[in-house]
């Protein structure tokens, strides 16, 4: 038959299978209080809303005398810098701080947007928002809120800049371009625009239901009970991370197992793109909007295959397996495509059903090295009519559209 065409992208990318070193995410312990636009004497206890604060962490951002902003522990005296912020070792650019209790992302999350390692009492202290819309499209400003990368090991790759590191417990998530069979996602693979965000470690406890845990688990104490005595930090049904991807103009949606907390996907728009995007990060977070592998609305199946490392030595008796690593059993069948040695494609020949997390997927050969596979996993509604699908299927596209041996689906001069 006729031999495949090849993507740039199949050629070129040979990345070892190792783990890329993770640091994590500068971030402060969240803080029990902030108000934006509030001045304070900075002495005395104070009342936000119908609480009053004690010994309470506050996070100061709106100081006539912007040197005195920052992190203080409340007092019936004066006020003092928390321990962690009271050094200027403690204050690094893009270092964030979350705020307990807030609903909307643009009143949660915070950063230090200064420089390095300020003099206290005499350089200006000044934080915003990391989200500013209702959207919630990160501010314009943060070009790498992650910091402090190191690639190992990787050679002759397109997108060295690609392999980030993600906030949380180990996830890993690579924005990518891929030949595609959907119009829009194959456009953006001609201009070489990020159509796809694949998981390469799915990490865990990025999940939490009713804030068990620790991380997010509120102790009520006189900081935080209303005056009847209840929590005035209610628990959501359900806490997924935020997602963060630097330009992407919308609301990207995780797909996120709740026994595990792992990540399966991250639900994006073609549309939402307007160039190569360089990194997702996934934050730790008590957000409504996401999507539980174990919903009944949703089948997970696999949509697409990434070949991350073609490998070499591999023969036409090369198999691979899927394996549902909650049943540990075969769930779905993928054929090689092998050119040269290389394993540049995998071609579904049955995408499996009801996955719940990433599959496996294992390539059985007694010679071939080297090649390391990615499954993309589709979040398929099963009644596309139900009234509680309807948000999140008209903002993303749960389904890619993975191109046939490699075609894309616009050729470059064809647009």
């Amino acid at each position: 038959g006729e031999a495949p065409v090849l993507s740039e992208d199949a050629r070129t990318k040979r990345v070892k299978d190792k783990e890329v070193r993770r640091e994590s995410q500068p971030e402060w312990e969240s803080v029990d209080f902030h108000e934006i636009g509030r001045v304070y004497t900075l002495k005395g206890e104070e009342r936000f809303g119908s609480v009053r604060s004690n010994n309470s962490r506050i996070l100061v951002t709106s100081q006539e005398d912007p040197t005195e902003n920052g992190l203080y522990l409340s007092s019936a005296s004066e006020w003092s810098r928390t321990s962690d912020a009271s050094k200027p070792k403690d204050f690094t650019k893009y270092k964030i701080v979350k705020v307990r209790g807030k609903k909307e992302r643009t009143e949660r999350w915070w950063f230090y947007n200064l420089k390095d390692n300020p003099k206290l009492g005499s350089n200006t202290l000044s934080f915003e928002p990391l989200y500013v819309t209702p959207g919630y499209r990160p501010v314009s400003k943060i070009k790498d809120v992650i910091k402090n990368i190191k690639l190992e090991d990787i050679q002759e790759i397109v997108e060295e800049d690609t392999f980030t590191l993600l906030n949380g417990k180990n996830a890993t998530a690579l924005p990518i371009s891929l030949p595609s069979g959907d119009p829009v996602a194959a456009d953006n693979f001609v201009q070489g625009i990020t159509n796809q965000i694949v998981i390469t470690d799915p990490g865990v406890n990025y999940y939490n239901k009713n804030y068990q845990d620790s991380d997010f688990q509120i102790t009520p104490n006189q900081s935080n009970l209303d005056e009847s005595g209840g929590n005035i930090f209610p628990a959501n049904e359900n806490s997924f991370p935020s997602i963060f991807i630097p330009k992407y103009e919308g609301t990207p949606v995780p797909v996120v197992d709740p026994k595990t907390g792992e990540i399966v996907a991250i639900l994006t728009n073609f549309n939402s793109f307007s160039q190569k995007t360089k990194n997702v990060s996934i934050i730790k977070d008590n957000s409504n909007i996401g999507i539980r592998s174990d919903d009944i609305n949703y089948n997970i199946t696999i949509g697409g295959i990434f070949v991350a490392n073609i490998g070499n030595n591999y023969t036409s008796n090369t198999m691979i397996e899927v394996i549902d690593r909650d049943t540990n059993e075969v769930n779905g069948i993928l054929r090689p495509v092998i050119v040269e040695g290389r394993i540049v494609d995998a071609e579904i020949i049955n995408s499996g059903t009801g996955f719940q997390r990433i599959p496996e997927v294992s390539i059985i050969d007694t010679l071939g090295v080297g090649a390391k596979l990615y499954p993309i996993m589709n979040i398929v509604p099963r009644n596309p009519n139900t009234q509680s699908i309807k948000p999140i299927a008209e903002s993303v596209n749960m389904i890619f559209c993975s191109a046939k041996n490699q075609r894309n689906l616009v050729r470059p001069g064809r647009r």
